[in-house]
């Protein structure tokens, strides 16, 4: 009789295990499903395998303080996620969740606005974000303590050297004219009546954007400008806008650069049917 509860005993171990397998397999093949579509962005997969999220945060990554950020959403089919209901709150080290309160508009094809986005602390703790749409309910964790961007996993950069340490490239590219992160928009812009870039001032840039393959002007764009300094950690000191002049022309308003040193301006750029990033670098002198 104990040699066939033995036996059973271990027909129910193997049988668990298996069964976990499968569940791990199963939890793999569905982040399978998954993948990240800017070389910058924060990615993570919903605990349901329902929802991805990616979240571009500019070139100084989420810090402490205030965050604009825009969030991407796609379904397990890599369909745009459009006209969901958006929650962040955080997750303390010993459990605590705080809701947070930022700004949040959907700007169009599952591209969403995200402003005033309140961090008080990044270490021990996990930013939630919780989407729901119709029946679809799924929650989207980013351990901030512990995060790394798309692009920077394979070199070991870590949002925490992010700020203040991150040296100029040798090869940093300054032009005024560049190709989006995923090829789809060739961008350029000038100032009017001006060479350089003004230290301090408000100003305006008229901005032209192209289909890379086809060379059309893309029309009626969405844009959405954020712009800060790699080795600072802050952002821009106004709140510019894009508008639309007509034949894949627009003008940038509100810009103002307020220190002297390395800038970027992330554009992202949202037609009816597609969206890209483009980011232009430049280095202002005293």
């Amino acid at each position: 009789m104990k040699r066939y509860l033995l036996l059973a005993l271990a027909l129910l171990l193997l049988a668990g295990c298996a069964g976990m397998q499968r569940d791990a397999d199963r939890d793999a093949d569905c982040r399978d499903a998954f993948s990240p579509h800017y070389e910058d962005s924060y990615f993570a997969v919903g605990e349901s395998c329902e929802i991805s999220a990616e979240l571009l945060a500019g070139a100084t990554g989420i810090r402490k303080g205030s965050n604009d950020l825009q969030a991407i959403l796609h379904n397990r089919m890599d369909q745009d996620v459009t006209g969901a209901s958006l929650a962040f709150s955080l997750l303390g080290p010993e459990g605590k969740q705080k809701e947070l309160a930022p700004e949040i508009r959907e700007e169009r094809g599952g591209l969403y606005s995200v402003n005033n986005l309140q961090l008080p602390a990044l270490e021990g703790r996990t930013l939630v974000l919780k989407v729901e749409r119709n029946t679809v309910k799924d929650r989207v964790l980013f351990d901030l303590g512990d995060m790394s961007r798309t692009g920077e996993a394979e070199v070991g950069h870590t949002h925490e050297v992010m700020h203040d340490m991150r040296e100029i490239p040798d090869d940093l590219d300054t032009s005024r004219k560049v190709t989006s992160q995923k090829g789809r928009f060739t961008v350029s812009y000038s100032i009017k009546d001006r060479e350089e870039i003004p230290l301090g001032d408000f100003h305006s840039w008229k901005l032209h954007i192209e289909e890379t393959r086809t060379g059309d002007p893309v029309n009626r764009a969405l844009i959405v400008i954020n712009g800060d300094m790699p080795r600072h950690g802050h952002g821009l000191p106004s709140n510019p806008e894009a508008a639309f002049l007509g034949n894949g022309n627009y003008r940038l308003d509100g810009l103002k650069f307020h220190m002297p040193g390395w800038w970027q301006l992330a554009l992202t750029i949202s037609t009816a049917n597609e969206y890209d990033r483009a980011v232009f670098n430049f280095i202002l002198d005293q």
